[in-house]
Parts: structure tokens; sequence; C-alpha cells
């Protein structure tokens, strides 16, 4: 079946669904609500939903014609409450861009087995949501013992807090072929709101992992590298925050992102960069000669991730906090 929920669009999306003569597909409108609800919206097609199983297509994704019938045999193993695969991406105006992830997880990740390895590695920076929404398929037991799609009040996606906590829940399947499409539109939240959604990640992922400590199967030296892993990612940004307004004459600002570069945990070579940076900035110099030297790249090359920029000069120094893994 197919669950359709028209959030309040004002295109003709209910007159398409309805040209269908087709009972399995259902279509429900409500009042736009937007992402800032979109937890409460997935879980009000869930509850409408009678099948066993569940997979997300957004509106402006698509799906290859095989995806059910390669990912539906996956659930025949009781222990499978996930099934994930390659997303292609795509832009707005159809033309086939990277394939993502561009590296795999290892393959304990890719299979949660054991259970909690896909949770820990989407805990790191550097990983996150490994498993794109448009390719997975989930177990509806699964989704339904730990209260159906989660939503962090703070968080404008659903994906990351729900796979953390299906990750304790049982095996992962992996399909090294492509099991969605994912367009890229440009006014799309994660074009627009990267920087931010980081900062948001950081603090969702301490506290998941400080609530879950004792289902994470994660030894002390884990939790630390995660403290360590955060720390490096928050300083690289905020350092990249000083360069950029540097490169404007904005000395004052960019000493302060600097400053703030020094609350994360990094060793004293990292110390030495900032130093020396802050050093320049505070006689309004440019500070890309110890950058340099330091065998740095330009900060044009660092300012964006896979197209989309993972800082912005509207930010300020104290959108960048400190998160404990710990206890």
């Amino acid at each position: 079946e197919m669950i359709i929920v028209d959030d309040g669009s004002t295109d003709s999306t209910a007159a398409v669904v309805r040209s269908f003569d087709d009972s399995r597909i259902k279509l429900f409108q409500q009042v736009n609500k937007g992402p800032n609800h979109l937890g409460e919206t997935y879980n009000f097609a869930l509850k409408c939903a009678k099948g066993e199983l569940a997979a997300i297509l957004e509106g402006d994704d698509t799906w290859p014609s095989d995806k059910l019938a390669t990912q539906v045999p996956d659930f025949a193993d009781a222990e499978v409450v996930l099934s994930w695969g390659l997303a292609q991406i795509v832009s707005f105006d159809g033309r086939e861009l990277s394939i993502t992830p561009p590296k795999l997880p290892s393959s304990e990740a890719c299979t949660n087995n054991p259970i909690g390895r896909a949770t820990y590695t989407m805990l790191q920076p550097d990983w996150m949501t490994f498993a794109f929404p448009v390719t997975v398929m989930m177990r509806r037991t699964a989704l339904d013992k730990i209260g159906g799609f989660i939503q962090a009040p703070y968080f404008r996606t659903v994906d990351l807090s729900t796979f953390l906590a299906l990750g304790l829940e049982g095996h992962w399947a992996f399909h090294d072929s492509i099991c969605g499409r994912w367009r890229r539109h440009p006014d799309s939240i994660t074009r627009n709101e990267l920087p931010t959604i980081f900062n948001n990640a950081y603090r969702l992922c301490a506290e998941f992992a400080r609530q879950n400590r004792g289902r994470l199967g994660v030894t002390e030296k884990e939790y630390a590298a995660l403290h360590r892993q955060w720390g490096a990612f928050q300083y690289q940004r905020c350092m990249l925050l000083g360069r950029i307004l540097a490169s404007e004459k904005r000395f004052k600002e960019s000493a302060a992102f600097f400053r703030r570069a020094g609350i994360y945990p990094i060793g004293k070579w990292s110390l030495s960069l900032l130093t020396g940076a802050l050093f320049l900035v505070s006689l309004q110099l440019s500070p890309e000669a110890v950058f340099k030297l330091a065998g740095k790249r330009p900060w044009q090359e660092q300012y964006e991730r896979d197209l989309d920029p993972i800082v912005s000069l509207d930010m300020e120094p104290d959108d960048f906090g400190v998160e404990s893994f710990g206890a």
C-alpha cells in the first residue's frame, strides 16, 4: 500500500493521487505542519499503514523499479530490522551526480552485526546517517518498539534519531546497489541548514550516547574517541569560520571564532596553529601564512563538503558548544 500525506501542499499533489483508481493508494491531507513536526507526520502515516514493513519516499525522491523486490526478502531473516543500500544523488533537473555514501563503513556497521555497530558508527561526525532514508526499509514491529519515528524538538529531521534507535534492535541488511534516488532540491533543509544540523547532531549524538550507555556495547576507549572526534570536527569548523572572516577583514569576529576553537579537546600542534592564527588576526593580518606553513589547504577548498557548506557566516561563536559523551 502507499500512504500519501499531503502536508498542505499548494501544487496538484491531491489531484494526481486521485487520478489513480487503486485501493492500495491512500491519500491523507492536513494543514501544513512543516519539518519541525516531521516526526508527527511520519507517525500519522505509520498509524494508517497496515503492512509489516515500512519504507520512506519523500516527495522529491524516487525508487528504482526493483527496490521492493530486492529488499523485502531480507526480512525473511527474523533478526533483520532494517534494510538499506546505496543512494544515487540526482540534481533538481534530473542529472545523476554522485553515489552516497561515497565510501562504506565497516562490514560490521553495514550489517549492524554485532548489534549496535551501526549506531556507534552513526554517532561519529564523519558518518552520521550513512543509510539514506530513501534507500531504507524497516520492520514495523521494530519501529513500534522504539515508539515510531523519533524527532528531537531541536532537530528538523527524523532519520538520524530513528536509525540510531533501530541500530539497537536487530541486524541490518545491506545492498551494494542503488536502492533509492535522492533529489537535491536547491531549497532543501540539507542544502540550506547543514551548519545548524551539524551542531544539533552533535547534541543529539551526545544525548543518545549518554542515555543508552548500557545498551550500546561501546568501550570506554570508544566513548573517548567519540568525544575527541566531535571536538576535532567542531574545532575545524570554528577555525574555518575564523579564516573566512579574516579574508573579509572582519578580524574581531575572526578572533572570536579562533578563541572558540580553543574550547575543544585538541593536541599541542592544533593549539600552536590556533595561537599563531589568533596572533596574526590580533594585528589585523591574514592568518593564512600559518595555515600554509602547517600544510593546510586553502580555506576555499574546505568551505564545502559534498557541495553543502559546513559553516555559515551568520553563525555566532556561542552556537558551538561542548557536549559530553560520558555517563
